[in-house]
C-alpha cells in the first residue's frame, strides 16, 4: 500500500516536503526522502520528469547552490499545498463516514 501511495501521490509528497523544508536537493534527495519516509525506491527515471513537470507548472523552481541544483516552492506552489491540504481534509472526512 505504501508503494502505491508514494508513487501515486509523488507530486503532492514533494510539494509538501518542500513546504516543510523550504528547499530540497535534486532528484537524488527526493529519491532518498521517499525511501526513508515510505521505504519505497523510486527510480531517477520517475523522479526527474516529475520535478521538471512541477517546474513547468510553476510550482517549484530550481536554483544552483554550491554547484548543486536544489528545488524550492514558488508562491504558486505554496498556494497549491494549501489547496491540497484543504482538499485532503474533505476527502478524509468523507472516508471516515464510510
Amino acid at each position: 500500500m505504501h508503494k502505491g501511495f508514494a508513487k501515486n501521490f509523488l507530486d503532492v509528497l514533494v510539494l509538501a516536503e518542500l513546504k516543510e523544508r523550504s528547499h530540497m536537493g535534486g532528484g537524488y534527495d527526493v529519491i532518498s526522502f521517499i525511501h526513508e519516509k515510505f521505504h519505497v525506491l523510486i527510480s531517477s527515471g520517475t523522479i526527474y520528469p516529475r520535478l521538471y513537470s512541477l517546474e513547468r507548472a510553476g510550482l517549484v523552481r530550481d536554483i544552483e547552490k554550491n554547484g548543486k541544483r536544489i528545488y524550492e516552492l514558488t508562491s504558486k506552489g505554496q498556494e497549491a499545498v494549501v489547496g491540497i491540504v484543504n482538499d485532503s481534509r474533505v476527502f478524509l472526512d468523507y472516508l471516515s463516514k464510510r
